[in-house]
């Protein structure tokens, strides 16, 4: 659904399994209640975590790019408590192997409607920072 504000989404004709999420200047929290109540009972979201859109403006430096791994670990883990109270749960984290136009690091992230292991996701965030 190009060019569609999720957060005006409220139906789709049938629930979905499958989400993907690629935003551009919102923040994905905004965007995950909506996306939550358009799942299917299995439903999964693979979501683009882009710090530059998650992080604090005090710690986005001037041209956008969050070069600094101690930002990118606190994005994710404040991104993964902050999906919960959504209904989505985050299961894994990988490092996006493509890096964005002027360098910046982005990450995949696996949410579910079911709780996961919570030091499973602790691991993959650390992995995904590290770059392994």
């Amino acid at each position: 659904l190009e060019r569609t504000n999720l957060r005006d989404l409220t139906r789709l004709p049938e629930p979905i399994d499958l989400a993907t999420l690629d935003l551009s200047f919102i923040s994905l929290r905004l965007v995950l209640p909506a996306v939550h109540n358009l799942l299917g009972d299995d439903g999964r979201v693979i979501a683009l975590v882009k710090p530059q859109f998650e992080a604090s403006h005090e710690e986005v430096p001037r041209g956008g790019v969050v070069r600094d791994p101690v930002v990118w670990e606190r994005v994710l883990r404040d991104f993964a408590r902050d999906a919960a109270p959504t209904g989505l749960h985050a299961h894994r984290v990988i490092r996006s192997p493509i890096t964005g136009s002027d360098g910046n690091v982005e990450f995949l992230a696996d949410l579910r409607l079911h709780p996961p292991d919570p030091a499973a996701f602790a691991r993959s965030s650390v992995a995904a920072v590290r770059g392994s």
